[in-house]
């Protein structure tokens, strides 16, 4: 993917959010319930469900693998990126205040989590065809207590956190790895004399 990754992977998680909530409640037309946005009072109160990317971090394992997609076509070339980012972003999901009471937030909440962990892979042209992993990530106390204090106008609700994984941003240059047109095996020893 290009600059666009988180963008893209933020709206394919709202996406799916959004269909699965509106499924639950049943909604005769599809209706915006989440918003990619931080968990601020005014979000808080407007929608459902509030889809935040709080942190990014780079992915340790993939950090220094080549990236290679697979050509675009039957006669294309393979595109190499040497230096991509892979990056794993991580999200606090919560649920808004509007036009509920607690119990009914749980219910969103649970319904969020199933939808996610029934199908966890983004895949296709919304996320310009990579595959990326989304899983829910522990969360100790004292974690949560730091993103919810980046935010002293809202008041903490029940939230989990998701890590999506990986997230590639690619670099503007690319290698295109050529096809083997000829294969030449040369065995024998090489003392001077022509290899047999």
């Amino acid at each position: 993917m290009n600059k666009e990754a988180i963008q893209r992977v933020s709206e394919a998680i709202a996406g799916r959010i959004d269909a699965a909530l509106n499924a639950a409640l049943r909604s005769p037309l599809p209706v915006k319930r989440v918003i990619v946005a931080p968990p601020t009072k005014d979000h808080l109160e407007v929608m459902q469900v509030v889809l935040f990317p709080y942190r990014l971090a780079v992915n340790t394992a993939l950090r220094n693998t080549e990236r290679v997609l697979p050509p675009s076509g039957p006669h294309g070339t393979p595109v190499v990126f040497n230096d991509a980012l892979p990056l794993d972003v991580f999200y606090l999901i919560t649920v808004g205040t509007t036009h509920t009471d607690d119990l009914e937030s749980q219910l969103w909440l649970g319904t969020v989590m199933q939808a996610l962990q029934q199908n966890p892979t983004l895949s296709g042209a919304a996320v310009d065809g990579d595959t990326v992993r989304i899983s829910l990530e522990p969360a100790v106390l004292d974690e949560m207590s730091r993103v919810w204090a980046m935010f002293p106008d809202a008041d903490y609700r029940t939230s989990v956190i998701y890590v999506a994984s990986p997230v590639w941003i690619d670099p503007l240059s690319e290698d295109v790895a050529h096809p083997v047109i000829d294969q030449q095996s040369r065995f024998g020893q090489a003392d001077g004399a022509s290899l047999q």
